[in-house]
Formats: C-alpha cells, sequence, structure tokens
C-alpha cells in the first residue's frame, strides 16, 4: 500500500479507538507526504523546463503541451484535497470527530479515493489505449 494510505488507514482506527494523539499525528504526516508530493512535482517541471520544453512557444510540442495540461489537473486535485485535508486536521483538533461522528472524514476519504480511481483510470487509458 502506498504510505498515505497507511497514513489515512492508521488515522481511521486510531479515531476508532480513542487515540486522538496517534491520529493527529497520521493526519499531519499525510499533510507532510501530500505536500511532499506537490513539491516533487514542481521539481520535475523544473527539470523538464531545464530540458528546452514549454507548454508554449517556438520549442513547444503538442504532447509536452497535453503533459502539462494534465499534470496541471492532477496538481489541482492534490491541492484541493490538501485544502480538504486541513479543514480536517482543523476540526479533529476542535474535537468535532469521535467514534459517532466521522461524516466529514468519512467525506474527505471518499474525495481521495475517487482522485486516486480517476487517476489510476486516466494513466492505464494514457498508457495502454493511445
Amino acid at each position: 500500500k502506498p504510505i498515505c494510505k497507511r497514513t489515512r488507514c492508521s488515522f481511521l482506527l486510531s479515531l476508532k479507538k480513542s487515540k486522538l494523539k496517534q491520529s493527529l499525528i497520521m493526519l499531519i504526516a499525510t499533510l507532510i507526504l501530500g505536500v511532499g508530493f506537490l513539491v516533487s512535482q514542481f521539481n520535475g517541471f523544473g527539470q523538464i523546463i531545464d530540458q528546452g520544453y514549454y507548454l508554449t512557444g517556438p520549442s513547444s510540442n503538442v504532447t509536452m503541451s497535453y503533459l502539462y495540461v494534465i499534470a496541471f489537473w492532477h496538481i489541482l486535485h492534490v491541492l484541493v484535497g490538501l485544502i480538504v485535508l486541513l479543514v480536517v486536521i482543523y476540526n479533529h483538533f476542535k474535537q468535532k470527530y469521535n467514534t459517532n461522528n466521522m461524516i466529514g472524514l468519512e467525506l474527505s476519504a471518499t474525495y481521495w479515493h475517487f482522485v486516486d480511481i480517476l487517476w489510476l483510470l486516466l494513466f492505464l487509458f494514457f498508457n495502454f489505449f493511445t
């Protein structure tokens, strides 16, 4: 399993067992990993630009422009997920989640799973059906 999914699952288990400190650590770890992913994406863009591939201009091509557009949408989805995660962390600090009330957490998990499945299907489509 990816590390981010492990931290989310660990968070759910610790919240269900009312281990609030451990669940907070898992939320913050997930946030740090998400931010780390975005940083690595922008470092990758820097490397692509250093090699002379641009979104537009005389040295650009359709393939690279398409890569930039797809990566932009991916980054946008991750940013929205991180905002949702910040809301979950804030609500966790306010102790709005407990074993009987995890609706905000469940909704955020549903969003992340939707994004996971969407990008997995897009990856498979782009690699095997184009």
